[in-house]
Order: C-alpha cells, then sequence, then structure tokens
C-alpha cells in the first residue's frame, strides 16, 4: 500500500477535532443542541447525557411514571430483538470490508491489520487475566468461570468484531446471575465499542 496514494481528506475531519478540542470544548460538546439532534448524530455521550436527566426526570415523577417505564422496557426489547436479527448478518459485511481491502491494497495489506488486531487481544487478554482476574479474586468468584458461562457471547463478538450483538443474551444472563438491571443498564450500552477488525477493515 502507497501512503501517497491514500485519500487525506477522509481523516481530515477527525485530525482536526482532535487538535482542536480543548477540555471546556469537549465538556461543552457532552450537551446537545436537542435531545433529538442527539439521538440523530449517534453522540454516544450527549445520549448517556440525555439518558440520565431523563432517569432523573422519572425518578422525581415515582409511581406514576411506572406505565413509562414498562413501555421503555418493552421497546428496548424489541430494539434489541431487531439489533440482534440485523447483526446476524454483520460477518457478511466485514469479509466484504476484508474482501474490498484485500482487492484494492493486495493480500500484504492484512498484515498490518493483523498485527493491530494481535496487539488488541494480546493486551486484552493481560488485562482480563491480570486485573479482572484479580479483582474477581477479590470479589469472591472465579474469572474464568465466568468466562465460560459466557463463551457463546465471546464467540459471537469475534465473529462479527462488535459487542453489541452480544449485549441482549449477555444482559439476560447476567441477570440470571442476580446483576441488578440498574447496573448493566447504565454500563453496558455506553462500553460497547466495535473491536479493531471493523474498524481497521474500514
Amino acid at each position: 500500500m502507497n501512503p501517497a496514494s491514500l485519500d487525506a481528506k477522509s481523516v481530515e475531519s477527525y485530525a482536526g477535532q482532535a487538535k482542536a478540542q480543548s477540555v471546556p470544548d469537549f465538556l461543552l460538546h457532552i450537551i446537545p443542541t436537542t435531545v433529538v439532534d442527539a439521538f440523530a448524530k449517534g453522540d454516544i455521550l450527549q445520549v448517556l447525557l440525555a439518558a440520565v436527566l431523563f432517569g432523573f426526570a422519572l425518578s422525581f415523577i415515582g409511581e406514576r411514571s411506572r406505565p413509562l417505564l414498562a413501555l421503555i422496557d418493552l421497546l428496548m426489547q424489541a430494539i434489541f430483538g431487531v439489533v440482534n436479527i440485523v447483526m446476524r448478518l454483520a460477518p457478511i459485511g466485514a469479509f466484504g470490508a476484508m474482501a474490498f481491502t484485500v482487492g484494492k491494497y493486495g493480500i500484504a495489506s492484512l498484515g498490518p491489520l493483523l498485527g493491530l488486531i494481535a496487539t488488541f487481544y494480546a493486551t486484552s487478554i493481560v488485562f482480563i487475566v491480570v486485573v479482572l482476574g484479580s479483582i474477581a479474586y477479590f470479589a469472591g468468584f472465579n474469572i474464568v468461570k465466568f468466562l465460560f458461562y459466557i463463551k457463546e457471547e465471546i464467540l459471537l463478538v469475534l465473529a462479527v468484531s462488535s459487542s453489541e450483538p452480544a449485549l441482549p443474551t449477555l444482559m439476560a444472563k447476567l441477570e440470571a446471575l442476580g446483576c441488578s438491571r440498574r447496573l448493566w443498564g447504565l454500563w453496558f450500552p455506553p462500553g460497547t465499542r466495535s473491536t479493531p477488525t471493523a474498524q481497521a477493515s474500514t
């Protein structure tokens, strides 16, 4: 791959934002123009802020908000169902991205991509074994047994290079283990990210 032949304009906007954004700019960027705009742009921090404020408002309302909470819960299950259906086709999309990369830049272009993926997974394994393993040990459970418990979700994430399709079943398993819905409902959606396979292929 010849770097001179690449289109630099495709990354100019990202590079410019990274240079120009200061801490105050970053904090102000979290505040959405409107709630609809935050969802339309898919800015996860803005969506999270709107969700937290909406949750505070519902808690202030109290018992009167229960019908709305039930509706939101049903809507969430339906959305996760749609995501689960759509993401079954994600391996085809990943295959197409890889085929395009190889077809345009040659088989040698996979070398740096494989190095990136290997580095990512090596770092993840060290983090899981050392950091999470230590936390799990002091918390009183075995991290290896837990990983075997969610092995289907791990394989799904590896197959589609994204953690999003594994969220519905993973949340159900955590709830079956006794994890509070309030806990995983807050932390899982904003923590979802694509793995380097999909990002680099794109």
